[in-house]
């Protein structure tokens, strides 16, 4: 591929000595030009290489880019023109090589068994790949191509990169739409004998490189699906990660490794529950006994086993009670907490149940409308409770004896 690019004829090469033509300060980074094309600048669905230049000084390449025809360094200090030494972050480099010809196998699997998926939108970076398809898919069609994509893995295919006449392209080849419109020579990159595809990013030479393919997310539509996925490192980390979360919980809460999608279900369950019995004791307490009227005030107070402060106050925002009112709760636990909640009461929540929550061990603050506690253990969580209650209602008798309302 004599004449090309070297990051397409050899990859794998990350050091060069380089010419510095010129540096344009941008305002919040540096362009600088280089007189050799040997760095790739991002597009294509690519993003750019990495690295350090070394001239005067060493500064950091923190991306590459094309303007106005020319490949420009990103670099985040100016350096002085002439010769330098250009070494490309071979980690990043590597990295987006594995899941460019990665991102080549999966499409090309969904499209061997659909061939009317067409590829959209791509990203592809030193951490991860994103790619769009169009096409009626399933979770299981994208769990079937990964499943195929990391047995071409390894097989270990060649990964060949061939100039052709764009007037000779033939159905074989993947080509995005406009392609073909072209004149001139475009690069196919080949993949053994699974799949040709016109392309200008940069490959793995051959596919036992990458090791390891992993869809880490996906959302599906009628139209297609968008799927993001990690290769290499990468996903090997990740796998890790995700079973030894799973063989931490297996010991927490005995089941067995194949039952881990029962256990998700049974879980999925139980917050559906834990949402519907919320449900229901709002219901309860829109129309339980534990309402009284101070005056003109509608005093509400209930003892919440199994809530926390954040399930306390969505319940007593949901309230519909009018004002005046003071809705008091309070959940049991290793540390009790209690909440106030006031509408249109003289004075802010704090002022009804502060003295009590200090006076009984514990401590708290809040807005004007809301005061949230915390206590320490006690030995008695329903005495503590109505004890609060009591101290509520005597600061609002004492409001009705003030204002005679």
């Amino acid at each position: 591929m004599e004449g090309l690019p070297v990051y397409w004829s050899d990859p794998t090469r990350t050091e060069f000595e380089v010419t510095v033509e010129s540096c344009r300060d941008a305002g919040d980074h540096f362009e600088v030009t280089l007189g050799e094309s040997v760095i790739r600048p991002a597009g294509g669905g690519q993003a750019g290489d990495r690295g350090t230049l070394v001239a005067d000084r060493e500064v950091r390449v923190l991306d590459t880019a094309e303007h106005n025809g020319n490949v420009v360094l990103i670099t985040d200090e100016p350096v002085q023109t002439g010769p330098a030494v250009l070494t490309i972050d071979a980690q990043w480099r590597r990295s987006m090589m594995r899941n460019h010809t990665a991102e080549h196998l999966f499409v090309a699997t969904l499209v061997h068994k659909y061939p009317s998926v067409r590829l959209g939108y791509i990203w592809i970076d030193g951490e991860r790949g994103t790619v769009e398809v169009s096409g009626h898919l399933t979770e299981d069609d994208l769990f079937d191509a990964e499943r195929r994509v990391q047995g071409v893995i390894a097989r270990g295919l060649p990964v060949q990169s061939t100039m052709v006449e764009v007037s000779a392209l033939d159905a074989s080849v993947r080509a995005r739409e406009g392609v073909r419109s072209r004149s001139g020579r475009v690069r196919v990159v080949s993949i053994g004998d699974y799949d040709r595809s016109a392309c200008s990013g940069t490959h793995v030479l051959n596919t036992a490189d990458i090791r390891v393919f992993k869809i880490v997310d996906y959302r599906l539509s009628d139209t297609g699906a968008h799927v993001e996925f990690l290769t290499g490192d990468r996903a090997v980390a990740r796998l890790s990660h995700v079973f030894n979360e799973v063989l931490r919980r297996k010991y927490t809460y005995p089941y067995e490794l194949d039952q881990i999608g029962a256990v998700l279900d049974k879980g999925k369950r139980a917050v559906s529950e834990h949402t519907a019995l919320r449900e229901k004791v709002m219901g309860l307490l829109r129309s339980g006994p534990a309402v009284e009227r101070i005056g003109n005030t509608t005093f509400m107070h209930e003892f919440l086993p199994g809530f926390d402060a954040k399930a306390m106050r969505l319940c007593a925002k949901s309230l519909r009670l009018g004002a005046p009112s003071a809705v008091l709760f309070f959940a049991p636990g290793r540390k009790p907490t209690v909440l106030l909640w006031t509408d249109g009461l003289p004075h802010g929540a704090s002022h009804y149940i502060r003295d009590a929550v200090v006076r009984l061990g514990g401590k708290g603050g809040g807005s004007r409308e809301v005061f949230t506690g915390g206590f320490r253990e006690t030995s008695d969580d329903v005495a503590l409770f109505e004890q609060l209650v009591e101290s509520v209602r005597h600061t609002l008798n004492a409001d009705v004896r003030v204002t005679g309302t």
